[in-house]
């Protein structure tokens, strides 16, 4: 499956070329670009569901249809990946789970809130 990328306008896209975006929005697109290459790293990027990148306070990325993980703008992508490893780990394959690293004493886990 696709990786699904929101909250970011891309400029005249079209198929094989790389992804512009407005000059408001290209720091969004730069930490997008560089936590796609920290997961990609660590083989995580194909757990990636979905990025949403609409908020202006932070990243929410929808991992294994599992997690949602939510990371700081300007963030060390290499030490969230690595953060989010150990979380997967800790965690165990079906727990749904919260995994927010915008917090700088490390990352903190929250049971998921089911709907309705």
């Amino acid at each position: 499956d696709a990786l699904e990328i929101t909250g970011v306008t891309a400029l005249q896209p079209s198929p094989g070329t790389p992804l512009a975006v407005s000059v408001e929005e290209s720091r969004k697109l730069a930490d997008l670009l560089a936590l796609m290459q920290a997961l990609e790293e660590r083989e995580l990027l194909a757990g990636a569901d979905s990025i949403d990148l609409s908020s202006d306070s932070r990243m929410e990325m929808r991992y294994e249809d599992r997690l949602t993980v939510r990371l700081a703008y300007a963030s060390d992508y290499s030490y969230d990946a690595k953060a989010l490893q150990a979380a997967i780990d800790y965690l165990g394959p079906e727990e749904r789970s919260v995994v927010d690293l915008t917090f700088e004493d490390g990352p903190h886990l929250y049971q998921e809130q089911g709907e309705g």
